[in-house]
């Protein structure tokens, strides 16, 4: 219990060690990279988008074709400067095309693909670590047998006053095996973002996956308009082709956050 005090009264430390609430809102769209800041004590904010993408793999012995429309919801709090609690719903609806022989087998599934809670910690100010554990609550056609964890490290390399490097490391489970220690999943993320004028900003990145035996690797570019401070819209597309299997993506969706009494009783 001496230890478990320590650890708490170090992160209490380092929650009130530095700001994290900017006079812009970073948010984790556009893109797949999320960065190391958090939304600060007593901000609320909420990310939203749609996307659509298609797979396709003629490799095989099996040609298959998939499609996809999702909606995707986080909601982030900040319960003090540099450690934040948030939630990712998705719910899609996808449609796979299985021929072989000439056959052609097709299926249609939707549900919640996603019910995950997250708690991030901002370590130092360009450092931050995020941990997830994808809920199987619903019960759909994507709903997993086991809660499936998640991790993500977290570093911004700022180059310039408008230009930086976020890096993104870490691994998730797919929820099927009760046993968290096997064989999970790694992903990486190099994303570029500049500030452009006129209120506009660019991110281009190169991220993927990979296993002991596997690696694939996608790229994206998305582009972000600040409306205000608090409001961001943002358009993403990105494209991927890994030994003959092609997919590509779209998505567009905005961010808004809100100051609230939490915060003003500072």
């Amino acid at each position: 219990m001496k230890y478990w005090f320590v650890v708490v009264c170090v992160i209490f430390a380092f929650s009130k060690s530095f700001a994290q609430y900017g006079e812009v809102l970073a948010s984790g769209r556009p893109g797949n990279a999320n960065g190391a800041g958090t939304v600060g004590q007593g901000v609320l904010q909420f990310q939203a988008g749609v996307q659509y993408d298609e797979f396709r793999d003629n490799q095989g012995v099996n040609e298959i074709y998939q499609s996809t429309f999702a909606e995707n919801l986080v909601v982030r709090f900040g319960l003090w400067e540099t450690i934040e609690v948030s939630t990712v719903i998705n719910h899609q609806r996808t449609t796979l095309e299985s021929t072989f022989n000439g056959d052609t087998d097709k299926n249609t599934f939707t549900g919640f693909n996603t019910t995950m809670l997250r708690a991030r910690w901002a370590v130092v100010k360009n450092l931050a670590v995020q941990v997830g554990l994808d809920l199987p609550v619903l019960e759909n056609d994507f709903k997993s047998d086991y809660p499936a964890p998640k991790i993500r490290v977290m570093y911004n390399a700022p180059f310039t006053e408008n230009i930086a490097l976020t890096t993104n490391l870490g691994a998730q489970w797919n929820g099927i095996e009760e046993d968290f220690t096997r064989d999970p999943v790694g992903f990486y993320v190099f994303s570029l973002s500049c500030g452009l004028p006129a209120k506009f900003s660019l991110i281009l990145e190169s991220y993927g996956n990979f296993t002991k035996t596997s690696w694939a690797n996608s790229f994206d570019v998305g582009l972000g308009y600040l409306v205000n401070n608090d409001f961001l819209l943002d358009v993403n597309a990105g494209w991927g082709d890994n030994t003959g299997a092609s997919a590509y993506f779209i998505t567009a969706g905005v961010s808004y956050r809100m100051v609230t009494g939490f915060r003003r009783q500072k």
